[in-house]
């Protein structure tokens, strides 16, 4: 009898922590963005289940200075995408991944089409281009008021070459980590 009530127990513990993962895992990213420029925007979300990774998403139109949407990633798999202000290729780009350990994120202003190099200098003369187009702030929130640290933090991106921004392919300080249940507000402008 005792061997069986502990079976019991354990199956039940087991089940009650794949249930708690379940639940984690399933909860949807939230993402908040706000026009703070003085023009109509466009935002548009990368989906990597369309076209062979290659498709992007028209998600909303907002109206200058007060415009504002929200996107839920609720997909319950592995998360990769980004989202950015214009359909070309010279945007300020909010890249995101989540996962069963929680959410990485990160600004990439890349000059588009420089392939690998190693200073945004570089990757400027390989391509003359430039991957930056506006100003964006990503705001982080934990919704258990647990207070940010270095790696989930908030990020602000000025100009072209700003200091929390990815400037060329391998400048990977600049990912960073929050636990599940973080919303993001993107402020352009």
């Amino acid at each position: 009898m005792l061997r069986s009530v502990s079976s019991a127990v354990i199956l039940s513990l087991i089940t009650l922590n794949s249930s708690i993962q379940s639940t984690i895992w399933a909860s949807s990213l939230e993402i908040i963005v706000n026009n703070k420029c003085n023009w109509y925007m466009d935002i548009y979300n990368h989906d990597i289940y369309k076209q062979g990774g290659r498709g992007f998403n028209h998600v909303c139109r907002l109206k200058p200075k007060s415009g504002s949407c929200k996107i839920s990633i609720t997909r319950p798999v592995h998360n990769s995408g980004l989202i950015k202000n214009i359909l070309g290729e010279q945007a300020t780009l909010f890249e995101f991944t989540k996962n069963t350990e929680g959410i990485y994120y990160d600004i990439s202003v890349i000059p588009p089409g420089s392939g690998n190099c190693y200073s945004w200098e570089e990757c400027f003369n390989k391509s003359k281009k430039r991957g930056f187009n506006d100003a964006l702030n990503v705001i982080v929130k934990q919704k258990n008021n647990q207070n940010l640290n270095q790696r989930c933090r908030n990020l602000y991106c000025r100009h072209e070459k700003c200091e929390d921004a990815y400037l060329w392919p391998f400048d990977d300080e600049k990912t960073f980590f929050c636990p599940l249940e973080t919303e993001f507000t993107l402020d352009w402008c």
